[in-house]
């Protein structure tokens, strides 16, 4: 046994430092295009009435599900989710929320169709709307 083969080689661990943290800006870049593309979803909700985002799912296993709607009175007029495991994920309509009342929605019913954690998020975001409605009453 020789002492060069005792000690690591520094040119191997410089390259895979950098490669780390090339993968790391990387996935940064990748996470800012996929929250920007959100946001210019969220623009137009937003002239539509009150948004909320809720989120659900679980994070490691099954991915996570971010729902904004759109609300005037009791009525949701809009709604987009957008679901998956990684940053490609794109955001797309929920037309299954679209006339819902967000009372029905905030509450513990099911809904057909619809994945647990995409109705968790619903329901986050219902319970938000419904939260700030009942603060700008009490004002």
């Amino acid at each position: 046994m020789t002492i060069q083969s005792i000690f690591i080689d520094t040119n191997n661990v410089v390259t895979v430092i950098m490669l780390i943290a090339v993968m790391w800006f990387v996935q940064l870049f990748l996470t800012y295009k996929q929250s920007m593309r959100f946001n210019d979803v969220l623009k137009p909700l937003r002239s539509q009435g009150r948004t909320a985002v809720g989120l659900g799912g679980k994070r490691y296993r099954g991915g996570r599900a971010f729902v904004a709607i759109a609300h005037q009175g009791d009525t949701v007029v809009d709604a987009r989710m957008m679901t998956g495991f990684t940053v490609f994920a794109r955001p797309q309509e929920c037309p299954e929320l679209k006339g819902l009342s967000l009372t029905l929605l905030a509450s513990d019913g099911d809904i057909p169709g619809m994945k647990d954690k995409v109705r968790s998020a619903a329901r986050m975001a219902a319970e938000t709307l419904l939260r700030q409605s009942e603060t700008t009453v009490a004002e």
